[in-house]
């Protein structure tokens, strides 16, 4: 009913592929948005770091935003390439755990992570890492655009970036 979503009449038209993008067809698809969720979700609940760790080394630059969170010696990297070019940075040793495009986990990075479009990776960092702080400044039209903003980007949402002051 309702494209696998509801049993009751939704209060927006269904769009006219509901017959093949529907919940039951996100969740048959191992590289659906659905099932990246619930990767996410369940790597945040089994991850100190991503829950309750310290938010360090904030930098965003050429489209893309990257911040390290730390737990006692959990380190983990999330880099988030919020254009549609291809872009390279630098990066400590480390193992990724998750891409958004499902075919990196275990990809070991030593010296430069190479993130393809609007690719978002969460990485392990090796205990020696030492990332530099880098100073972020936060618009009041970042602040603004803040929900609506998450709410597209599900990597940057659930790995945790907490909330800035208003």
């Amino acid at each position: 009913l309702y494209g696998g979503f509801s049993h009751v009449k939704p209060w927006l038209p269904l769009g006219p592929d509901h017959f093949s993008r529907n919940a039951a067809a996100q969740h048959a698809d191992a590289t659906s948005l659905l099932n990246l969720y619930r990767q996410l979700i369940a790597l945040r609940r089994r991850t100190p770091a991503l829950i309750s760790g310290s938010v360090n080394s904030v930098s965003a630059k050429n489209h893309v935003l990257s911040y390290v969170r730390t737990e006692g010696s959990e380190k983990f990297a999330i880099s988030l390439n919020l254009g549609h070019d291809p872009q390279q940075l630098p990066h400590d040793p480390a193992s990724i755990i998750l891409s958004t495009h499902f075919d990196r986990s275990g990809e070991n990075v030593s010296g430069t992570l190479a993130l393809r479009p609007a690719e978002g990776v969460i990485s392990r960092l090796n205990n020696q890492s030492r990332l530099p702080t880098i100073a972020f400044p936060i618009h009041e039209t970042y602040r603004a655009s803040r929900i609506s903003f998450l709410r597209r980007n599900p990597l940057l949402y659930l790995s945790g970036i907490p909330e800035f002051p208003p």
